[in-house]
């Protein structure tokens, strides 16, 4: 399933604000058209489960803010998208347990002509990112990775990308107990 907020004209996409004892988002699903007020399935087209806000107009699209104790995101999406000239929204994540992402998890912000969002991820616990992401990337400024912990912090097979074409493109790593990086990559470009 997906929970989604988009805009496709001047007005801005709405915030998701979750708040949850767990969160677990797996796999892919049935697409359906948001406009359909019936909820009619797509006839086939899947898309991965997930938090989605996007723009593809001049409306910004909203922040994802998502508060729990643990996060599971096993080939699922958390993301805000641009792909016009409003910005990608911000995603926010304050876990207080544990964040697991596995089999191409992604966390994402991306904006392909306008500025774009920051992830910042707060956590008291541990973090495993196995096959899958943390990525922000935008055309103008922004599109920054922070990452803030007191646990053990362990990437195998994972990716944290950063980039922008102005300001941004930054990533923060404070504070873990441990870090460990195992065939996993830390990279942040400038790309104009």
């Amino acid at each position: 399933g997906r929970i989604e907020s988009a805009t496709e004209g001047p007005g801005q996409a709405g915030e998701l604000e979750i708040n949850a004892a767990r969160v677990s988002i797996m796999g892919e699903g049935e697409w359906f058209d948001l406009k359909d007020v019936n909820g009619k399935p797509s006839g086939g087209e899947l898309v991965r489960s997930g938090l989605v806000t996007s723009t593809v107009a001049d409306g910004d699209a909203g922040t994802i803010h998502l508060t729990a104790p643990d996060l599971d995101l096993d080939a699922g999406l958390i993301e805000s998208a641009s792909t016009g000239i409003g910005e990608a929204g911000n995603i926010n994540l304050n876990i207080t347990g544990k964040m697991v992402l596995q089999n191409d998890g992604q966390v994402s912000v991306r904006a392909i002509q306008a500025d774009g969002g920051d992830i910042t991820i707060n956590t008291s616990g541990h973090v495993l990112v196995e096959n899958s992401e943390l990525s922000a990337s935008a055309m103008q400024d922004g599109g920054s990775v922070r990452l803030y912990g007191d646990g053990n912090f362990f990437f195998r097979d994972g990716r944290i990308t950063a980039e922008a074409g102005q300001d941004g493109g930054n990533i923060f790593v404070e504070a873990p107990e441990t870090l460990v990086l195992n065939r996993a990559r830390l990279s942040a470009n400038a790309i104009y």
